[in-house]
Order: structure tokens, then sequence, then C-alpha cells
């Protein structure tokens, strides 16, 4: 700490006389860029700021973009004006009136490192009590001032301009209520921007509803990227065959927040965070929670035919061993055919669906005489609801009474689960972008989503994300359904809350 104290005034007498070696001033431009960006330093040191009299703050709470903006520029906001910070305004050779009626003179990089650390203007005069002073090495001053100079030829963050953000949103093709989703979540941004907006920018939403062909998915997407270059994207992924886009858009550096996670799970993706588990994730904490009850039992998973269907069935499966299941077989249902009847001694059957071949694996679990859980992720769960005849037949429901499990939210779902989902990630994504300052540039906007903790959205359950975490939701509660009337009813007791991974 001492040597920041020492060097924050030696550094005034030593800043604009030292000269870049050949060829690091574009090295130092870079690490200066980490300073004005994020706070940190370039290895990722953390350093502090004073803000008013004393008071100690980690910069990266208060980083110089976060009031001066991604360009330099600075804008009103909260009644303080944060002045034009570009080379060429700091340096003009006369005097200068701000927007605030103040005058000063022209800045020098001696200037301006004497402002940036003890905040004394270009002229000798105190600056505003807004303005931090940021403790830094010689070297970090360097680097920043090395930065500014080249701040004003930078490109804009994609998706960024002086009055709006970008924002796409990615809708299921396949979803009957894909065009009404559309049209609320487009009032919810108009409602929003006459508010006011962000940081005096508008929010401006570029929506992809996905072609109903799996094969031309990935096209359309990788179009839209190209087209509306977005800041970033929220929405709902198709389920299976999502995992393809969600790879799409972290190999593009999209920050991605989806409403449910698609596909088997990968390792954590940079820019792909989900709200809740998707199917895959809720059947492996179901096969968790059975083979917690069955040590050793034999188990059958039931899966969508195809690579997609294969991966997950080979995700639960797993899952499942490592909890303790016995023998774990892995069957395609194969559209158009009958289900086949399940192997005598198997005791656990997880159907990750479709739901329309629910009512087949149904009727077999129902012959099974070993059989004492039959799991379903909560999409099925929610068709079972729906419309129980379907699914059950009365020959069968006392047979499959007490052996139906799923999971259930941890609040109670909204009238269209999916559209509270797709609305939770719009107030995530907002809340991120109001963290992030007048930065708002990608990689800002994912580490701020990463330190994401204990969010409301008012639309579900608090949300949390991290380094390693990319699904909001931690778990769901076990529920079991009714076989005569298809209804849930969450489950009882310590095992009924069940993590989702």
């Amino acid at each position: 700490m001492m040597r920041r104290l020492t060097l924050a005034a030696a550094c005034l007498l030593a800043v604009g006389c030292r000269k870049p070696a050949p060829g690091d001033a574009g090295d130092a431009a870079q690490r200066g860029r980490d300073i004005y960006l994020r706070g940190v330093t370039a290895r990722g040191d953390a350093f502090t700021a004073e803000a008013g009299a004393g008071n100690l703050v980690p910069a990266a709470a208060l980083p110089c973009a976060n009031c001066h903006g991604r360009d330099g520029r600075g804008r009103v906001e909260g009644g303080i004006a944060p002045p034009d910070i570009r080379w060429s305004s700091l340096t003009r050779p006369y005097q200068v009136v701000t927007e605030t009626g103040r005058s000063r003179s022209a800045y020098s990089a001696q200037r301006l490192g004497r402002a940036v650390t003890l905040g004394i203007a270009a002229g000798g005069e105190r600056l505003g009590v807004a303005m931090p002073h940021y403790r830094l090495t010689r070297a970090e001053l360097d680097d920043l001032l090395a930065y500014l100079q080249v701040l004003e030829r930078e490109p804009q963050a994609p998706g960024v301009d002086d009055g709006t953000l970008r924002i796409g949103l990615v809708l299921d093709g396949t979803s009957s209520g894909a065009t009404d989703m559309a049209r609320v979540l487009a009032g919810s941004f108009e409602a929003f921007n006459r508010q006011g907006g962000l940081y005096g920018r508008q929010l401006a939403l570029r929506t992809l509803t996905l072609p109903v062909v799996p094969g031309e998915q990935a096209l359309a997407l990788r179009a839209f990227l190209e087209r509306e270059a977005p800041l970033a994207v929220f929405g709902q992924l198709p389920d299976p065959g999502g995992e393809v886009l969600a790879a799409l858009l972290d190999e593009q550096q999209v920050p991605f927040i989806g409403a449910r996670a698609a596909g088997s799970p990968r390792s954590p993706q940079r820019y792909v965070f989900y709200v809740e588990p998707g199917i895959v994730q809720e059947a492996a904490a179901l096969a968790c929670f059975a083979a917690h009850q069955r040590a050793g039992a034999r188990t059958v998973i039931v899966h969508p035919a195809g690579a997609a269907g294969e991966a997950g069935a080979r995700f639960v499966a797993e899952r499942a061993r490592q909890a303790g299941a016995g023998e774990v077989a892995m069957r395609a249902a194969v559209p158009g055919s009958e289900a086949a009847p399940l192997p005598p001694d198997a005791a656990v059957v997880i159907d990750l669906g479709p739901p329309e071949r629910t009512a087949g694996l149904l009727a077999a679990a129902a012959q099974a005489p070993a059989l004492d859980f039959v799991l379903f992720p909560g999409e099925t769960a929610s068709a079972i609801a729906r419309d129980p005849a379907r699914f059950l037949r009365p020959a069968d429901q006392a047979r499959l009474a007490g052996r139906l499990y799923t999971v259930v939210p941890e609040s109670a779902p909204s009238p269209s689960a999916t559209l509270g989902a797709v609305g939770a990630a719009s107030r995530i994504l907002v809340e991120a972008l109001k963290r992030s300052g007048r930065t708002a540039g990608r990689e800002v906007l994912v580490d701020t989503l990463a330190g994401l903790r204990d969010f409301a959205t008012g639309l579900g359950p608090m949300v949390s994300f991290g380094p390693e975490r990319r699904v909001g939701v931690a778990g769901e509660i076990l529920g079991t359904i009714d076989p005569t009337t298809g209804v849930t009813r969450r489950r009882d007791g310590p095992d009924a809350w069940q993590r989702i991974e």
C-alpha cells in the first residue's frame, strides 16, 4: 500500500518524461484498456480508488468507463456531467468551457496523471467530488495514459452506438407461443425506453424466430448475428438441438441468456448463461434421487432418437451411476413405433421425452412388476397435467400410484412457464447492463453476469451465476404425479429439494 501511495505522487514528476520502449506502446495501451474498462490491471491485480474524503473502495467498482463511457465522451447521468476525456479534447491548446460551465486549460500527460491520482485539474483547481482518485503505480498510470491517447480510435463495441444498445431476442420456431412472446417482450422494452432507457441509450430489440427445420437453425442464427451485430442475445433455444446454437453463440463471443438450458451440459461456456435447468439436468437430478432411494437398482433411460438425445441420455446415465444406480440401459424412442416392454427387473425408468411418446411408456411401465420409480422432466409432467386422460389409462392408474415423480419450480409457475423464463432472462440482461455501467461491452457484460448473486427476477426463484456456474437456478423441488388427476404435488422431507448440476 505504501508503495502505491508514494508512487502516486512520484509518478506526477515522471509521467510525460518516459518514452515508451520501441514496440511496447501497443502493449501499454492494451494494459491500460483493462484499467480503464474494468478497474483492474492486465494481470487481474486489484487496486483502490479514493471516493470522497478517505473512503477507499475497489477500483473495479468505479472503473473510468462507468462514468466517461467506453468511448470516453461522458454523458450526463443522475445530474452529474462527466467530461469528454478523449485525447483530442483534453489536449486542445486553448481554454475549454465544459458542459458544467467551468473553463480549464489544456492537459498534458503529466497534468492528466495528476488529475487521475490526486484529483487536480489542468489549471491547478480541485476536480469535483464525483471524480475518484486512483491509487496507481507509475507503470500502471503510464499504461492508462497510453490507452487514453488511443481511446477515440477504438471501434465501438458491437451493438453499441451513441443512442442505442442493440439486443437480440431468439425464439424457438417450434413453439406455438413464439409470436405472442415476441409481442409481449417488445412491449416491455418499449415501456422501459419510455422511462428513459439506460445511460442515455434506448434498447433496440431485434428478433429472430428460428426455422422449424433443425438443419436451418444454425445458418439462420449466424446470419442474424452478422446482420444485426447485437451486444447480447436472450431467449429460448430448441431442445434438443439448442446445444449446437449455444456453441455457435459462444464461438462468436456473443453473451446469451437462455430461458432453459438446452441439450446435455458441457463444460461452462464463457458467453452462455441459462435461467433454469433444462430437461437433461432435471432428469439427472431425478436419477440421483432414485439411486439414493434404491441403490444398485436397474435403470432404463428412454430418450429421443438421434445424436442429441443419445448425448443427453449418456449424461443422465453417468450421473445415475455416480449416485449408486446399478445397471443402466439406454433406449431410443423411435418415432412411429410402439413402446417396447420394459425389462422385468427394471426398478427405475427415466423418460427424456418427447411427451408425444409418454403414453406408450406409461402403459409399458404399468406392466413392469419391479418398477418403483417412473421419472419425468417438468415439461412432460406439465403435459400430463393438462390432459391426464391422454397419458394414463384407467386400468393403469392404480398400478402407477406412488411411482410417478417429477420436479416442480421452487416458486409458483407463471401462466406461461416459457414466457416467464424468457422474461426473467430479459430482466437479468437489463440488470447486468445497469451494473456494467456505460461501458456496455461484451466482455464486461459477461464478467458482470458471472458475478450476479441472488438476483430476484420477480418471475421465479433467485438466480445466481459464477465462474463455473452458468445455470442460475440451483435446484428444484421433487414432486409426485397423481395418476388419476395428473396433478403434481410437492414432496415433503429432507430429500425433497434436488440440486441441479
